[in-house]
Formats: structure tokens, C-alpha cells, sequence
């Protein structure tokens, strides 16, 4: 764990493989997403170190296995930014990481954007699975349309996160979890894979909340962008990939719009799977991945 500040807690975790592949002087640096951990990848880490100088599974500050800082509600967009860019790039200079591949899903796409953005000279190639906040996404409804929507809206706004709830339930939030695991993952992974990604995400979102919070700062109701990051990828001088399941909710249509604009852009749409496409369909995303980026 690295130290990102003086303040009680404030450290952040990876899982790191040395990898010894035809990249030896690049490490492949990865992103989760909201809700999960460095865990997520645990289908991945192995095939897709094998083909760099090491692999980095990073916790996002005040999330995964991270530590808890304390990170207050209602802040500005930049400060949450800064929040999490602050915390990879902490770990990633502590750690002697100069050159990566940077790779993000979800929200952890949106840091690792940002990431790039304000460090271009250290990423040799983003990669981005399943993007938050590329463009404004279409609202199915209107406030005053649906009651659901219109009380999803309002949590939103209140600043109620997945965790939190998952919390509040106390043992009723563990067995949701294990239901959700069950009903998203049961046809690609094993019954015992299953049960223990349930173990995990219930115990990373069991811990103090912390940088969760910043899901209401950077995103509107509901997982509309503040600040887009389509156009600041678009001005990025990297290869830019862009990784979706044909079935992922965060709509791969922008991301094929976008990696048009880019200087050296591709997006792949991966059948069989949706947002977690290196879990749905492993073999096939490290495929698609080391194809793209690997000499």
C-alpha cells in the first residue's frame, strides 16, 4: 500500500504481478470500477501480465481495499476529479510506474481518462471498457413520468450510493449481493467463482464509505456526465481503445462515435457479454485487448 497523504486512512491498494512479457519496459495499469475492486480482473491478471513488464490491479482511493479518507459529500466536480487522479497517479510514482497502458472499466473508465489527460507523456495506449460519461446519454424518462424514476432521481441527488444501501441492509445486503452475483455471473463463471465474487464485493462495500460518494459528484441523475470525457479523450495524442459487450448499458454507440475523433481510435463490441465483458466472455476480452495494444 502507498501513503497518498498524512490523513488517517489515506493509503492506496494493488495487486501486482510481474509479468516479464515482450513489453518489459511497460506495465499494464488497471482500473475498476464503482461498487467492486482490484479483484474484478481476477479472470484477467493472469493471461494479460503474462505479455508486460508487470501488472498493476489498482484500488481506487477510499475504495477496494484501499484505506477510508474522509471524503465529504457535495464537493465540486474538480475536487472529486482530482480525488481519484490524485490517488493513481500517488501510487503509480511511488511504485516507479512511468510508462503503462492504462486500462479503466466503468467509473474507473472516467479516472483513467482524466488520468491521461493530465499525465499524456506517461500512457502509451488507454483503454477503456465499458466507459461512465463518454456523452450525455438519452433519459428514458422525464421527472413526473415515473415514480421509480423520479425517487432513483431523488437518491441520487440525496447522495445514496450502492454501498451505502448494501450497508444499511446489514445481513439482508449480503444476501442481495449474493442474489445479484448469482443472477449476473451464474452462466459465465463457476458456482464457485460466483460465491466468491459475492465474499468479495460484499466486503469491499461493507468497509466505511469513502470515495464512493464521488459517483453524485461527477455524474448527474443517473449516470448522466457532468463533464463528458468523450471530448477530452478525443484531444488525447494516445491509441485510444474503446472495449464494450454488445449487451452494456453504458452504450456502446458513443464509444464507437468517439474513437472516430480520436488520433488512433478503435472500438470493440464483444458478443456475448455487457458490462463486464472481461468476465462474460474472458478469453475472447484478453484476445481482443492483447491484440490491440500488444507489438
Amino acid at each position: 500500500d502507498v501513503s497518498v497523504s498524512s490523513a488517517p486512512g489515506d493509503a492506496v491498494h494493488a495487486v501486482s504481478v510481474d509479468g516479464g512479457g515482450p513489453r518489459a519496459g511497460t506495465a499494464l495499469v488497471m482500473v475498476h470500477g464503482l461498487g467492486t475492486g482490484s479483484g474484478i480482473f481476477f479472470k484477467n491478471v493472469g493471461p494479460l501480465a503474462a505479455s508486460f513488464g508487470a501488472l498493476h490491479s489498482v484500488d481506487w482511493r477510499g475504495a477496494g481495499l484501499s484505506g477510508r479518507p474522509a471524503f465529504p459529500g457535495d464537493q465540486p466536480h474538480d475536487l472529486a476529479r482530482d480525488f481519484l487522479v490524485d490517488g493513481l497517479n500517488e501510487w503509480t510514482r511511488q511504485h516507479g510506474v512511468e510508462k503503462m497502458v492504462l486500462l479503466g472499466h466503468s467509473m474507473g473508465g472516467l479516472v483513467a481518462a482524466h488520468f491521461a489527460d493530465r499525465y499524456p507523456e506517461r500512457v502509451e495506449h488507454l483503454v477503456l471498457v465499458g466507459p461512465a460519461g463518454v456523452g450525455a446519454r438519452r433519459s428514458r424518462f422525464q421527472k413526473g413520468d415515473s415514480w421509480a424514476y423520479d425517487l432513483a432521481e431523488k437518491f441520487w441527488l440525496d447522495g445514496y450510493t450502492p454501498a451505502g444501501v448494501i450497508r444499511a441492509l446489514g445481513p439482508w445486503g449480503k444476501r442481495s449481493v449474493e442474489g445479484y452475483a448469482a443472477r449476473r455471473f451464474g452462466r459465465a463463471l463457476s458456482d464457485a467463482e460466483v460465491a466468491a465474487l459475492a465474499e468479495y464485493i460484499h466486503s469491499v462495500n461493507s468497509l466505511p464509505g469513502s470515495s464512493e460518494r464521488v459517483m453524485n459528484q461527477l455524474l448527474g441523475p443517473i449516470a448522466q456526465p457532468k463533464v463528458p470525457i468523450g471530448p477530452i479523450v478525443e484531444k488525447l495524442p494516445m491509441p485510444v481503445t474503446y472495449i464494450y459487450g454488445e449487451s452494456d448499458w453504458m452504450n456502446p454507440s458513443s464509444g464507437a462515435a468517439s474513437a472516430k475523433k480520436c488520433i488512433d481510435g478503435k472500438c470493440y463490441v464483444l458478443p456475448g457479454g455487457g458490462h463486464y465483458i472481461f468476465l462474460d466472455q474472458p478469453a475472447l476480452f484478453n484476445k481482443t485487448l492483447l491484440g490491440r495494444v500488444r507489438p
